[in-house]
This record gives structure tokens, sequence and C-alpha cells, in this order.
């Protein structure tokens, strides 16, 4: 049965205030009370635990009283003359101390941004079971799936020593047993959050640093870009947790075609992978002096295009339909919105590094041959690329279309070919034929 695409959660920005409350949580500080009533060891040690999750007044008190008991017994310890390594021991957190102070939520999301953040306590977590749990509000999660979900996650993490437990495997059964369809498949945008945020942070900064964004309008470019990334995040976490292979490519390739057009141009601007014809030209399109109607028009017929190559691929066709040719959709295009000078433009841009290559070759065996000067370089070689240039244009021109008119373009350039190289022919003749055997 395949799988249909994922049902987004309604106004994918709450996501956003989702991750920032969560980060706020990590800076909050001490209740005054606290600070005011304990010693200042029993105040740090209270902070590294809101430091990491929210708790409320009366949850810091009681922490509280428990590490100023703590450190009693350790004065205590000390005054008997125990060993530091003794002493050391009062003011190590027991995670089952620490779970029979918390809440069993707040026990959870400790346990969850523990994992997440990484510290000194090492614990196996039950990373999806409790993202679930944290985010219980946003999936809809009634009281018993909660309580499902929490214990879950307590049996796992004690069976998670055991190196043949397969954790992973094991909590996403879970969840799909625990969650409706819609939450299961919500869940996977929510935790994909931070995977989504930070997409979202690096592309306004690639956008900055190539002048594409001045920084204006920046809440409603965060909005159209957070969106993208966390439809396109979450969709790929739950086909790559489902192992649904042919669903995962298939949701990455309409995430590619329905990318914001910003994004397309910071692809053309970088130059990056996966290499097109239209991106290219947009890459080139100072020295093309391309007009901002064509930029337009040039994202828009690549979104056309990259959507056409995602429904021959993945929908379903009648028997004899022809198999969509990317290339030639690209260049057709390109026909249709450049002028006949840019396209040539194009097309020599395309080829040059490749012609100079050539006629470097060229160049080697006329030396070769004896038919130039050391000296006279930079001159022949020019005079080479330019040649080489030319037929290679004409040759990309006879590719796209075999007519009479590039035909005769390209005879028009070999009649005219340097006579460096007319000689260098003639040499190579003379060599070749001496070295036919006659009988």
């Amino acid at each position: 049965m395949k799988k249909t695409i994922l049902i987004l959660i309604p106004i994918v920005l709450l996501t956003v205030f989702i991750i920032r409350m969560a980060t706020a949580r990590s800076e909050q500080s001490v209740a005054g009370a606290i600070v005011e009533a304990y010693p200042a060891a029993v105040v740090a040690q209270v902070y590294e635990i809101t430091s990491i999750i929210s708790l409320p007044i009366e949850r810091q008190q009681t922490l509280a009283q428990y590490f100023h008991e703590q450190d009693k017994k350790a004065n205590l310890a000390k005054e008997k003359g125990a060993e530091p390594a003794i002493i050391a021991q009062f003011y190590t957190l027991k995670l089952e101390n620490l779970q029979k102070i918390l809440a069993p939520l707040e026990y959870s999301d400790y346990l969850l941004s523990m994992g997440q953040k990484g510290t000194t306590i090492k614990v196996p977590v039950a990373m999806k079971l409790r993202t679930a749990v944290r985010f219980r509000k946003e999936l809809d999660l009634d009281t018993s799936q909660v309580n499902k979900l929490l214990l879950a996650g307590s049996e796992l993490e004690k069976e998670a020593k055991n190196e043949i437990f397969n954790r992973d495997s094991a909590e996403s059964s879970l969840l799909k047993r625990y969650l409706s369809e819609t939450q299961y498949r919500n869940y996977f945008v929510y935790a994909s959050v931070a995977e989504a945020e930070k997409s979202t942070l690096d592309n306004l900064e690639f956008l900055r640093l190539s002048d594409l964004w001045d920084g204006g309008d920046s809440a409603a470019l965060y909005h159209q870009l957070y969106t993208y990334e966390s439809e396109r995040s979450g969709g790929l976490a739950f086909f790559s947790a489902e192992h649904d292979h042919e669903g995962y490519d298939r949701f990455k390739s309409e995430c590619d075609y329905k990318r914001p057009e910003i994004l397309i141009r910071l692809d053309a601007y970088r130059n990056t992978y996966p290499w097109s014809w239209l991106l290219n030209v947009m890459y080139n399109g100072a020295e093309l002096k391309l007009s901002q109607q064509q930029k337009q028009d040039i994202i828009a017929a690549y979104q056309v295009v990259k959507k056409k190559e995602h429904e021959d691929k993945y929908q379903k066709k009648q028997k004899g339909d022809e198999k969509f040719d990317r290339w030639q959709a690209e260049k057709d295009h390109l026909r249709e919105l450049l002028t006949e000078k840019q396209f040539n433009t194009y097309l020599a841009i395309r080829n040059r590094d490749k012609a100079k290559d050539r006629a470097l070759k060229d160049w080697k065996e006329l030396i070769e041959h004896q038919l130039v000067k050391a000296e006279d370089s930079s001159k022949v070689i020019d005079q080479l690329a330019d040649y080489q240039l030319r037929l290679a244009v004409c040759n990309e021109w006879l590719g796209m279309e075999k007519s009479k008119k590039n035909e005769f373009a390209k005879r028009d350039v070999l009649d005219n070919k340097p006579e460096l190289l007319k000689k260098l022919d003639e040499k190579e003749k003379v060599e070749r034929e001496s070295k036919v055997v006659r009988f």
C-alpha cells in the first residue's frame, strides 16, 4: 500500500515559536526566592536543571531542598575526614533521585533535552517517544496516549544496554501503535523543527551574502522558507522511517520542483548541483546581460521543466508516450527566452574552456612538426582557440537542430580553418601514408 504525502499541520510558522520557546527554557533563570534562600552552590545546582527545562517554583524549591541536604551531608562527611571522592558523590546527580522529584512530563522533557544537548550524564534516551510527548499539545495527544508513550520510553531505555536491541525501530513501531495516522505523520514535522530552522537560517545567510536579499521583510521571507523546509524535512523523515524508498524519492523530487523561487535563484547564483542549462544561464546572467523579466521567465521555465520531469517519472503514462527529455526542454525554453546573440554568447561560454584546451593540444602538435616558433605561442594559441570555439558552437547548434543553415555555418568555419592547422593536417596525412605497408 503506497503512503500518501505527509499531512501538514496548519500554520506551520507556529513551530518556529515552539522551537524558540524551547530555547527560552534553556535561558530561564532560577526563581528569586531560591537565590535569596540558599547558598550559591545550591543555586548553581538548581540552575543546571532549570537551564535545561522549565520548572515551576514549587519544583525548584523541592530541588533546592534536596541539593541543600546533599550539601549538608557532604560537609558532614568532610568533617569526619572522608576522602574527596566520597565527598564528591554527594554532588553527583542521580537520575533515579531526580525522577522522584520531577513530575513525569518534566522528567521526560529533561531526558529529551539532555539527549539533544549532550551533557555529562550519559543515558540512553527514547528520543522519538519523548519528542512525541514534548509536542503532546501540538499533536493533540490524550492523557492515555501520553502515559503509554512515557511508559514505553522508560521500558526501552532499560533495554538499551542490549546491543542486539534496535531501539530506533522499536520506537517507530510504538509510535505507530499509540498515535493516529495523522498524529504519526505530523510527528515528523515537529521532530524536524530544529533541522528546518537551521536550514532556513543557513539559506537566509546565503541569500544575504549573495546579495539576493537585502534584509527587508525578513518575517515574510522566513515564513516562506521555513514552511518549505519544514514540509521537506518532515516528509523525508516520515518516508525514511517507513523505509519507503520509492515514496522518499518521489517526495524529494516533488519538493525539488516546489522550491521557492528565491532558493532557485540561490542555486543559480552558487551554480550548485544538479546541473541545469537554465540555472547555468542564470549563473552567467551578468555576462549575458539578462533583463529582470528574462530572469523571472527562466526561473518559471525551470520550475515547469522540473515538474514535467517529476510527472514523467512518477505518474502513470500511456503506452507509447515519449519519455520527457529534460535537456532538450531546457534548450527549447532558452531559445525562446534569449535573443540569438545571447544564446550564441552562452554557447561560447559553455565551450570556451574546452576550446582553449584543444588549442593548446593543437599548439603542441604544431611545435612537434616544427610549424611554429615558441615565441609566437600567445598569438597563435589565441587564433586556434577562436577557431575551436566557433567550431564547437556550430556543433552545439547542429546537435539541437540539423538544419541546412547550421550545416552551412559549420562548413563556413571549416573552410576558414587556420592555415597552420591545414599545414598540420597535410603533415599528419603524409605521415600516415608513409606508414602504410604496400605490396
